[in-house]
């Protein structure tokens, strides 16, 4: 399969300039006139560079969007290490997991926009599938360690992580129809704080 971060790390510099062109200038249109209204042509306008030459190096949008989910991933997770210590407990780590991802996505409108867009295009959402799954797997992984310690109260799993990844995207949701993504970590915090009492272990 192929992976968007060796392709960025095996490419010549002055093409890694390009790509870099391509993926900012893209990610412009997509903002301003939504993924699927956006071409080839336009991303050429943004860039100033030709059709061909963008066409070179992505064969097609799905492969623009899924480079900048890989950078946006690999930047997360890079925040999320910095700012989760070592020492904290599974429920806290949950919470720096999303609210890390929440904050991130909310300054980086772009990526927000994307979000929606594609939220309302069942097919299209596909393309998310991996960002979205890999937050699954991470909160995932802190669950099953809070049940095997008993931090968290045994139950099922896959409905326990369902349900906080449901809480991510109705706080992500919310606050981008109303306009208040400066509010999206206090909205999250004052609902994790009611889900966490029916987590932990009595």
């Amino acid at each position: 399969m192929d992976d968007p971060q060796q392709r960025r790390e095996d490419a010549a510099p002055a093409l890694q300039d390009d790509r870099l062109i391509i993926l900012n200038g893209a990610l412009c249109c997509f903002a301003r006139n939504g993924y699927f209204n956006t071409t080839f042509k336009e991303i050429a306008k943004e860039t100033g560079l030709s059709q061909q030459t963008i066409g070179s190096i992505f064969a097609s949008k799905d492969e623009i969007l899924a480079e900048y989910l890989q950078m946006c991933d690999d930047e997360i997770v890079q925040q999320i290490k910095e700012e989760t210590a070592s020492d904290t407990d599974v429920l806290e780590r949950i919470q720096s997991i999303c609210v890390t991802t929440l904050i991130y996505l909310g300054t980086h409108s772009e990526l927000t926009a994307i979000w929606v867009e594609f939220y309302k295009h069942h097919v299209a959402r596909v393309v998310l599938k991996k960002f979205f799954g890999l937050l699954r797997t991470r909160i995932s992984e802190q669950i099953n360690e809070g049940m095997e310690n008993g931090v968290i109260r045994q139950a099922n799993a896959t409905h326990i992580v369902e349900a906080i990844v449901e809480l991510f995207e109705g706080t992500l949701i919310l606050s981008r129809l109303e306009g208040t993504n400066n509010e999206v970590e206090r909205r999250f915090l004052a609902s994790w704080e009611v889900m966490v009492e029916g987590l932990v272990q009595k």
